[in-house]
Order: C-alpha cells, then sequence, then structure tokens
C-alpha cells in the first residue's frame, strides 16, 4: 500500500469489525462495498456449481477485497473467509461513492491495491503455463509462507485438502506432487503441516527466474 497515504484516517468512513478465524465475514452481493484488511488473513473463495469452495485470493493487512466486484458486479458467487484471527474495516457503497469522489488519496490507495492483485493473477497464470507443476507448487508453498510480514516461516500449517482448493487441482494430484517434492528433498510432510527448506525452495525459484 502507498506509504504516504494514512489509510486509518479513512476509518471514521468504515464500520471495523473484529474476526476469529474460521468465520465467514459475508457472501458478496451489489450492496457489500469494500472491505480493507487492517490486520489478520483473509480467503476469498469461489464458490462453484457444485456448492464447494475454490480459494482465489490469500490476502493479508493493507490489502482490499471486493473492491473488483464493486467496479464489475459480475455474476460469479464470491465468499470471504477468515484465515486467522483478522481485523476489517468495512466501506458501505454510500461512503464509497463519497471518498471515490472527495478523495485522491483513497482513490490512489484503491487503485494500486487493483494493479498489484491484477499483475499478480497474470503473473501466476503465466508461470502457471509455463513451469513444470513441481515448480508452481514450490512458487506456491512459498507465497504461503511469506503471507505474514512477508518473512518466510518454516512450517505451513496447512491440509493437503486446503491446499488442493488454493491451488485448483485434485488432491490425488496434489499430494502426487508434493511426494516428488519431498522426495527431491524440498519440503518434509507432516500431519496438518508442510515443513519447508527454504534455503532449497528459495535456490530453485531463482534459478526458475533466472
Amino acid at each position: 500500500m502507498d506509504k504516504k497515504c494514512d489509510f486509518a484516517s479513512f476509518f471514521k468512513y468504515a464500520r471495523i469489525e473484529n474476526w476469529e478465524s474460521g468465520e465467514l465475514i459475508c457472501y458478496w452481493t451489489p450492496d457489500t462495498g469494500i472491505y480493507y484488511i487492517i490486520s489478520g488473513i483473509i480467503h476469498i473463495t469461489r464458490i462453484l456449481p457444485s456448492g464447494s469452495h475454490r480459494i482465489i485470493h490469500i490476502l493479508g493487512k493493507d490489502n482490499f477485497f471486493f473492491e473488483n466486484r464493486y467496479f464489475y458486479a459480475a455474476t460469479r458467487a464470491t465468499a470471504a473467509y477468515v484465515a486467522t484471527a483478522a481485523q476489517t474495516a468495512c466501506f458501505s457503497a454510500a461512503n464509497v461513492e463519497e471518498l471515490l469522489s472527495s478523495s485522491p488519496n483513497f482513490c490512489r490507495a484503491l487503485i494500486m491495491n487493483m494493479a498489484r492483485k491484477n499483475l499478480t493473477i497474470g503473473e501466476k497464470l503465466v508461470n502457471s503455463a509455463h513451469i513444470c507443476a513441481e515448480t508452481h507448487m514450490l512458487s506456491i508453498l512459498y507465497d504461503l509462507a511469506r503471507i505474514q510480514n512477508d518473512i518466510p516461516v518454516n512450517t505451513i500449517r496447512i491440509t493437503q485438502a486446503k491446499l488442493s482448493d488454493i491451488v485448483g487441482k485434485h488432491p490425488v494430484n496434489v499430494n502426487i506432487i508434493l511426494k516428488k517434492l519431498e522426495c527431491a528433498g524440498y519440503i518434509k510432510l507432516r500431519r496438518g503441516a508442510i515443513e519447508l527448506k527454504l534455503d532449497s525452495i528459495e535456490s530453485a525459484l531463482a534459478s526458475q527466474d533466472s
């Protein structure tokens, strides 16, 4: 987020809410407005025709969500769930319109957030089309490891079923890829967690970029 923008100054226009891990924040509707993450991690999920959920964004502090839907109300059903204890600022549609017409700083922060999110999506689409499944999985695991304060952690608390939702692959295929990565020495599979060999992963990803 733009360091020059003191976003806390906009909280007087918002409803501040605290959330526990696992809570549903809301299903998006045209009246939802826009949320800003003050702390914690939020999963934005797409609701599939089967009723299951696929994670499409993992967002940490200083990010907006539902902003793309606000400006382009497509028909896909979307929901936001709390991954870790979180605090959000919810800007109603009326307050969003007021800020859009009165605050260049709010507009700039919103545009920067949307641009960063869209560029990230584009990069992941390109990467997934040109790199092998194992390298793509390493990239996702590394992203998950550094979602908190951009500092990688050695162990991710996640089930393979949840990881399957994130990567959009069948659990059997995810398990096969993880087993290959474990045999190669990049990770160690634990019950409900994945231990990462960060030095090896960083080297592998760096060689892919070079």
